[in-house]
Formats: C-alpha cells, sequence, structure tokens
C-alpha cells in the first residue's frame, strides 16, 4: 500500500515539474530561513550565560531623551553603582563597566603601537561578580590600586609572554602608564554584548 502512495505522488511530481521545483524550491527557502532565525536567537540567547550565577546579574540601561532626541545606552551615571548598594537591600554587589572600544598599547620604551579591539574599564569586584580566574595574579588585588590592568590570555602572549605580564608596563593611547596585575583566560565573543 506504501508503495502505491509513493507511486502514485512520483507520477504526480513528474507530471507537474514545474509546481514540483516551485513547491520544492519554496520549502527548502523556508526550512533554511528557519533554520537561520533559529540559530540568530540561540546566539542572543546565549550571551553572558558561561558567567557564574549569569542568571543574577542584571545591567542597567539608560533611555535618555533630550532635546527631543531618545537615546538607549547601555550605560549608567558611575555613582549610581554605590546608590544602588546603599538604598537596595536586594543589590549584593555592584561593578562598574564601561567599554572603551579599541585603543593603541605599546610597552613602555618602544615606539610601535598595538591596537587592541576590545578595551574596557572595570571595577576591582569584576572578578568576584562574574566568577573569572586569573592565571597569573590575585584577583583580590589584580584591580585595587589606580592605573592597574588585566590582559586577556592572547593580548598578554602578543605583547609579554604570559608568566613575564605580571609587573611589565603598557602606554595606552600615548597617554597613560598601566601595570599590568593579571591575565586571564580569553573571554568567549558572546560575553559583554552592547557593554
Amino acid at each position: 500500500m506504501f508503495k502505491n502512495h509513493i507511486k502514485i505522488a512520483w507520477r504526480s511530481l513528474k507530471k507537474q515539474p514545474f509546481f514540483t521545483f516551485l513547491n520544492t524550491f519554496g520549502l527548502a527557502i523556508g526550512m533554511a530561513g528557519g533554520l537561520l532565525i533559529s540559530l540568530y536567537i540561540y546566539d542572543e540567547l546565549s550571551f553572558d550565560k558561561m558567567f557564574a550565577d549569569a542568571d543574577r546579574i542584571y545591567r542597567i540601561d539608560t533611555d535618555i531623551k533630550f532635546g527631543g532626541a531618545e537615546i538607549a545606552a547601555s550605560e549608567a551615571a558611575p555613582p549610581m553603582a554605590a546608590a544602588m548598594q546603599r538604598d537596595f537591600s536586594q543589590v549584593e554587589m555592584t561593578i562598574r563597566f564601561r567599554d572603551r572600544g579599541s585603543a593603541l598599547i605599546r610597552k613602555t620604551g618602544t615606539k610601535n603601537n598595538t591596537k587592541e579591539l576590545r578595551v574596557t574599564f572595570v571595577d576591582s569586584t569584576f572578578f568576584d561578580m562574574f566568577g573569572i580566574d586569573l592565571i597569573v595574579g590575585d584577583p583580590k588585588t589584580a584591580l585595587t590600586e589606580p592605573n592597574t590592568l588585566v590582559l586577556t590570555k592572547t593580548a598578554a602572549e602578543k605583547h609579554f609572554g604570559i608568566r613575564n605580564a605580571i609587573g611589565q608596563s603598557l602606554l595606552l593611547n600615548n597617554t597613560d602608564t598601566y601595570t599590568v596585575t593579571g591575565v586571564i583566560e580569553n573571554l568567549p565573543k558572546n560575553s559583554f554584548k552592547g557593554s
């Protein structure tokens, strides 16, 4: 019986090749579109899930209306971190986090700059909040002093080597000198979206 249904379907498909092609092409386009949308949604939902207690971490965004223009930004005024921790008992920990974008970096005493694409300023509570371990350095003291920085594994290898990075100095955008106090693993590409 099943063989008969297949034979009849095959004959029908051969009788009308244009409609067969059209339906098959439409089905393929629909399936490909559905697959692409599913992959996009999966990618969007995977951001920042690799961090410890990711379901308990929130970011404050700002909607600004100024002079008739509306701006949605993933940022807030720096004093808000301390105010939230002081005024809301539900807030266990806060961190100020500012994406700098790209920056020119070079070892002090050299003339050639290297462009680092993802430079971010963070508080010393960064490691506690996100559960990120240092390969080299102490997370309790790594960012407590001014003008200190932590490099990713790739950046440390590029500039000094992982084990030699601690205590080295880097010049950021040819103006400010920072001392390397730690090295972390490379963060996944789906971390800190829109920061």
